[in-house]
């Protein structure tokens, strides 16, 4: 296994971005603020919102809302791998509850600013409400004294993972924010969950995602041989065992195309090293049409070769490569 970590860049970004997004008017109900499009964004600040609200002076009315956004070049990855765990991490300076909310949360949402280098007013709206979290982290859980607060991302969380650009998360109240549930009106009284970004220097204090990934092993598929009427030979060959061991290998064929291990297949087992492989593929039916690849699997999964070969048994040998 194999582990990336990366950061969002300090400004000015070159790759990713992070900050606060707000949305600050005064006399709302927490419906409309919710819902709001957003009125300005903050991507060069050390510190600031990672979430916050305050009541307005008027009965049920409130004047601000913050969200945070943070992208990750995660490109790096390679394309074929298994990502098996990812970490968000962000450290918090400063927390607070003037209003004595309860069930006060935070969780990690997916997040579309509309540029990879900066943020604007209109991306407050452009965070999801899925949480790619299993476990909201509570107000009292905060660490708020420049420690860690991870979250461990879910299945969505890591299918939000790009392999090959830019991976967009964001962080938003649960219970009210997302939740929609109004916060018991207090008179300009404040919730705040409070982190550092990015651009805070000289500290070990950035923004992280964690991610880790196994690599799939890599076959090629050569041109059958000795094909007969029942019977023809495969060749195979493992470029890459990728992470552990490979525990099984062997050649997969069908009659309709794109063989799987699901279709008939030889099992050649173990391999704990690259190298060239045969095995033959019986119980042919001939001038019957077959495709064939190579297979290998490891820790990580099932890799398949990218070219597929064509046949018909018992038909004078003729073969056709097909791409995978």
């Amino acid at each position: 296994m194999t582990t990336l970590n990366v950061n969002p860049d300090a400004n000015p970004e070159t790759d990713s971005v992070d900050g606060t997004v707000k949305h600050e008017q005064a006399n709302l109900s927490w419906a409309q603020i919710i819902a709001a499009a957003g009125s300005s964004a903050s991507d060069a600040i050390s510190g600031g919102s990672l979430a916050k609200w305050q009541c307005d002076t008027n009965t049920d009315k409130f004047k601000l809302l913050h969200r945070s956004i943070f992208l990750f070049d995660t490109s790096a990855l390679p394309d074929d791998c298994v990502i098996t765990s990812a970490r968000l991490t962000v450290y918090g300076y400063t927390k607070l509850n003037e209003g004595s909310w309860a069930n006060l949360k935070l969780n990690v949402y997916a997040s579309a600013p509309a540029s990879e280098t900066a943020l604007a007013a209109g991306d407050f709206d452009s965070l999801g409400s899925t949480p790619l979290c299993d476990t909201d982290l509570d107000y009292d859980d905060f660490d708020s004294g420049n420690g860690a607060n991870t979250f461990a991302l879910n299945a969505d969380g890591l299918a939000a993972i790009s392999k090959t650009g830019i991976t967009k998360l964001g962080l938003r109240e649960v219970t009210y924010d997302v939740g929609g549930a109004s916060p018991t009106w207090v008179t300009n009284k404040r919730m705040i969950f409070n982190g550092y970004f990015a651009d805070k220097s000289g500290d070990d204090y950035p923004p992280v995602l964690s991610v880790t990934y196994a690599d799939l092993p890599t076959v090629t598929q050569a041109k059958p041989s000795n094909i007969q009427a029942t019977v023809a030979t495969g060749h195979g060959n493992i470029t890459s065992v990728g992470d552990g061991t490979v525990s099984q290998h062997g050649h997969c064929w069908n009659r309709t195309g794109t063989p799987t291990t699901s279709d008939s297949k030889t099992e050649l087992g173990a391999a704990s090293a690259v190298g060239a492989f045969t095995s033959d593929m019986t119980d042919l039916q001939s001038g019957q049409r077959y495709y064939v690849r190579s297979y290998a699997i490891n820790e990580a999964g099932t890799s398949y070769s990218s070219t597929t070969w064509s046949f018909i048994a018992g038909g004078g040998g003729e073969h056709k490569a097909l791409s995978g």
